[in-house]
């Protein structure tokens, strides 16, 4: 129950909710400043963190207060194991706080070691709270 299983690749289709909210300082080891822990609903269902690696504002005059960042994501499913993934995303914080990004699932641990795929994140940053909120979708090979 991880997901729906299309055989021919191997893989696992995953869908759900995130919900994540930012760390204090102390809690964080990020280079610029910026980590999240939170909750995963639906395939996932289970913990997520996040942590920011670099920040890039955008190079359009036209979007002021949209940067793009990278960063990484560790998810741990309480079925078990653990997935990690590399994340290149984007978000208006100039604006209605809208955010996407693609995580690359690049390894697992604990049972889950050699899984690889793709999540694609679609949400909003709440900038009085700074609770980012949102869905997930993807495919999940090794699970």
């Amino acid at each position: 129950a991880h997901g729906d299983r299309d055989d021919s690749h191997g893989c696992r289709h995953v869908y759900g909710h995130y919900a994540s909210r930012p760390l204090p300082p102390s809690q964080c080891s990020s280079a610029v400043g910026f980590c999240t822990s939170g909750s995963l609903t639906g395939s996932l269902r289970g913990a997520y963190s996040f942590v920011m690696d670099t920040i890039i504002p955008s190079p359009q005059a036209t979007t002021p207060g949209v940067i793009y960042y990278t960063g990484s994501s560790l998810m741990q499913p309480t079925w078990g194991g653990s997935l990690v993934g590399t994340d290149n995303g984007v978000i208006d914080l100039g604006g209605n706080g809208k955010q996407a990004a693609m995580v690359t699932i690049t390894d697992g641990a604990d049972g889950l070691s050699g899984a690889h795929g793709y999540l694609l994140l679609r949400g909003n940053l709440d900038a009085t709270t700074g609770l980012v909120t949102g869905d997930y979708s993807g495919e999940i090979c090794g699970i």
